[in-house]
């Protein structure tokens, strides 16, 4: 957005800053850190296997 800015000679309207301004707030979240949570599968149920 800034290379057009510059090189392309392009004019901001208040729509455009606000949709730029979404999408950096979107990209800002995508690459957030979340926490880690423990994984919730099925697959994850242990089953006792008897020994003979």
């Amino acid at each position: 957005m800034g290379f057009s800015t510059v090189l392309e000679d392009y004019r901001w309207a208040p729509l455009s800053i606000a949709g730029g301004v979404v999408a950096l707030v979107g990209l800002v979240i995508a690459v957030a850190k979340r926490p880690e949570r423990p994984s919730v599968s099925g697959n994850m149920v242990s089953v006792p296997v008897e020994a003979d």
